[in-house]
């Protein structure tokens, strides 16, 4: 008896693994057109588990993908973080998308 609810238990368990890959690792809307983006900036995430450096490791995970897909150029992290201080006058806040709407808006207009 103990054999048999032995066998039972662990046939129940490996019909409970399911080892399935998933279907896809990209996810990307289907009605978005990146044909003329060739610059990318990856702006900060923000850390919302409480271990240390989480989000600058997220950060860098993101920059290294966007680069093996070689469909993009990744501007530089420095350059990133010292144009966000600029923005937001070393408050150390995050600008929130109106802002850097803005920001963005007059860096383009500025001649070259």
């Amino acid at each position: 008896m103990t054999k048999l609810l032995f066998l039972l238990t662990t046939c129940i368990l490996i019909a409970g693994c399911d080892i399935k890959q998933p279907e896809s690792a990209i996810f990307l809307r289907n009605d978005l057109d990146l044909s003329s983006v060739s610059r990318v900036a990856v702006l900060p995430f923000e850390n919302l588990t409480g271990i240390e450096y989480n989000a600058r490791r997220m950060q860098e995970i993101f920059i290294t993908e966007l680069l093996a897909s070689g469909k993009f150029e990744v501007v530089d992290r420095e350059t990133v973080d010292a144009t966000l201080r600029e923005i937001t006058n070393n408050t150390g806040k995050s600008p929130d998308a109106p802002v850097l709407k803005t920001w963005l808006k007059s860096w383009r207009s500025t001649p070259s």
